[in-house]
């Protein structure tokens, strides 16, 4: 059994603590997102953390909402701000049984509530990863967490229409099956672990001039989605899965406060993860595969 809010939860907390540790003059490194600047991915996951917290309501809204904003004075803070409310918006009571509006995924939901949770749980995941490389740092994911997320990443599908050319996501290199759980899911989704910024490969963002690179990651040797690799990764993290059994307060029943592994992979399969330009910025949108 997993409890996916206490994963996400684990998440966050650690982009908290890695983003904290983030100097005005880091703002402008780049980072495994092509095109993305240290300030760009800040904005992104402030945005994203508001959007969840807002449709953790049961609220539809807007998708100009979900439009990142320029950066105040504090960073970091509003960072926080902004995990904080996603936080306590899912850790609300009877929060597991509403529906999730999701403009930037397909039709807009709604959503079940452990499907959209697990959208924000990986996207943490991930880009905190992409802080930690930007910043030429150790990323702040505990093994376990990057155990839980590395079934989530191999079910995204390794397709030309999922992966490449305006997609969030390039096709999954290959790697060991033996290398560190967290180094397979940011492969699986197409980013190469011993990625290091190339400051001529990686112009300033959107707020330093146009971009044009490859999507997140970097090259490398595809992955196909029925290797030995990518098999292997999913059998051995549903066996993680399922063995964990971590509690969490709450009034809700154990029911519907947990989920199988096996239940929460069927309804994540069918959806992946797409940047496509909004205005002069980039987005991350869900479509069905």
């Amino acid at each position: 059994m997993v409890d996916i809010i206490q994963l996400n939860r684990q998440s966050v907390q650690a982009t908290i603590d890695l983003v904290n540790t983030i100097k005005p003059d880091d703002l402008h490194r780049p980072t495994p997102c092509a095109g993305w600047t240290v300030r760009d991915l800040l904005e992104h996951q402030i945005v994203q953390n508001h959007g969840f917290a807002h449709a953790a309501t049961g609220r539809p809204s807007d998708l100009a909402a979900w439009q990142p904003r320029p950066l105040g004075d504090d960073p970091r803070g509003e960072h926080t701000e902004s995990a904080e409310a996603v936080l306590a918006a899912f850790a609300e009571d009877g929060v597991l049984e509403r529906r999730f509006w999701l403009p930037e995924i397909r039709d807009g939901g709604p959503f079940p509530a452990e499907l959209a949770i697990g959208f924000h749980f990986i996207d943490c995941v991930v880009h905190d990863w992409d802080l930690a490389k930007a910043l030429g740092v150790a990323p702040n994911v505990p093994p376990a967490l990057a155990e839980a997320a590395l079934p989530l990443a191999a079910q995204v599908p390794d397709t030309p229409e999922a992966r490449g050319e305006g997609s969030a996501f390039r096709p999954g290199l290959a790697i060991e099956d033996d290398a560190p759980a967290l180094d397979r899911v940011v492969a699986l989704l197409g980013r190469s672990p011993t990625w290091t910024p190339h400051p001529a490969e990686h112009p300033p963002g959107r707020h330093g001039g146009a971009a044009s690179a490859p999507p997140c990651g970097g090259g490398g040797s595809v992955l196909r989605p029925d290797s030995t690799a990518s098999r292997r990764a999913t059998e051995i993290s549903l066996a993680l899965l399922r063995r964990q059994a971590t509690p969490r307060r709450s009034s809700a029943s154990p029911r519907s406060a947990r989920m199988s592994a096996d239940s929460f992979l069927n309804r994540y399969r069918g959806y992946s993860y797409h940047r496509t330009p909004l205005g002069n910025s980039r987005r991350t949108r869900l479509t069905p595969w």
